[in-house]
């Protein structure tokens, strides 16, 4: 897998792009950085050991802390 953090447009914050062998390619952007509606929706909440602690999901979206995200990725690259 290869990551790569990058500036955009000179925005404080990072795109994640997360690439496998077999093809796959993720990209993570936080939400706040988006100015227009990208026309996508959630699927999912990742990363959430770092929410805020006032911050409730309550959208029926799963949630992911990391290691859980990592076995999740896992399993879908080893369907491909």
């Amino acid at each position: 897998m290869t990551e790569t953090f990058v500036r955009v447009g000179g925005a404080p914050g990072s795109l994640h792009l997360s690439s496998w062998s077999q093809g796959i390619v993720l990209f993570e952007i936080a939400a706040g950085l988006l100015d227009d509606d990208p026309m996508l929706r959630p699927q999912r909440h990742i990363m959430i050991e770092h929410k805020a602690s006032w911050t409730t999901l309550a959208d029926g979206l799963p949630a992911y802390d990391r290691p859980s995200l990592i076995r999740l990725r896992a399993v879908a690259a080893s369907r491909r």
